[in-house]
């Protein structure tokens, strides 16, 4: 929803993905990483290769990435084994 609302005031995106640029996850968002890619100073950042198969490596390093992006981060909801809890840990 951030993504969203913020592409639709004209605020610059970027989207790390877990996954090579091949399998854009989750699938179901596409048309959003689509959206991204198009917008004025906004891009997706893939931190795998292409043909990489989804592991939950892959997203714990794709939430390094994230963190060390980030001036701060919140973490509004997290389940106890989840890697958003684990993010905010980092």
């Amino acid at each position: 929803h951030a993504h969203r609302a913020a592409l639709r005031r004209g605020i610059p995106q970027l989207a790390i993905l877990p996954l090579g640029p091949d399998r854009p996850y989750p699938p179901h968002l596409l048309s959003l990483f689509e959206a991204i890619a198009s917008a004025p100073s906004s891009g997706l950042l893939f931190v795998r290769r292409a043909g990489f198969s989804p592991t939950r490596a892959a997203f714990v390093s794709r939430n390094r990435w994230i963190v060390a992006q980030s001036d701060r981060l919140i973490v509004m909801q997290a389940e106890r084994r989840s890697g958003s809890l684990h993010t905010g840990l980092l």
